[in-house]
């Protein structure tokens, strides 16, 4: 489906021996279960953001404000580098808090050298990237993704699979009346990225 996340098996087979699945949404329910209605295991108090480099700085700083603290004195801290993105940019990750004011990307170089407008803190988009445009103090208007990254190709989606029964991971993929399919096979013994390409089958 197009909301779920992922997948994973559950203690019940059908008479076929196939297991059930259940599927989650964004938070992984085996590696993350936090449950907001349960005192003993709170929602988390941060959350991890991304960021674009799509001008070529060559690195990424963030500097925000929470609960009217700075994280660090001008220009902050560095981003964690992903690599590249395949699109000619870099994208940085970094954990901040979930009372997050505002944000700054910048460069890491004084300030008055590239750097963004205040980026108010939106616990509904993934990441931001700089625009084409800057204000009239020369700093990045930027934009904004939410999941999935609208830079992934459309027609194509990440999902996750969560193998905790041991085995070798196969995904066959079919797509409705097309008559073939594709085996992906990985040898992790953990979530399986699966990348599916929806293309056409020729004849």
């Amino acid at each position: 489906d197009g909301i779920s996340t992922g997948w994973y098996p559950t203690e019940e087979q059908d008479e076929l021996g196939h297991w059930f699945v259940d599927a989650w949404v964004e938070t992984d329910p085996i590696t993350d279960p936090t449950d907001p209605t349960d005192p003993t295991n709170p929602p988390s108090t941060t959350r991890t953001i991304e960021f674009t480099d799509n001008k070529g700085w060559g690195t990424a700083y963030i500097y925000y404000v929470a609960d009217g603290q700075e994280n660090a004195a001008w220009p902050g801290v560095p981003m964690n580098s992903k690599g590249d993105n395949g699109y000619g940019g870099t994208n940085y990750w970094y954990e901040v808090p979930t009372s997050t004011e505002f944000m700054v990307f910048n460069n890491g170089l004084p300030e008055g050298a590239d750097q963004t407008v205040d980026v108010p803190y939106d616990s509904t988009s993934t990441g931001w990237y700089p625009t084409d445009e800057k204000d009239e103090l020369g700093h990045w208007l930027v934009g904004s993704w939410s999941d999935p990254d609208p830079s992934v190709p459309s027609g194509t989606r990440t999902i996750l699979f969560t193998d905790n029964k041991g085995y070798l991971c196969e995904v066959f993929r079919w797509i409705r009346k097309i008559l073939s399919y594709e085996n992906i096979i990985s040898s992790i013994n953990a979530n399986y990225y699966i990348f599916f390409i929806l293309t056409a089958h020729n004849g």
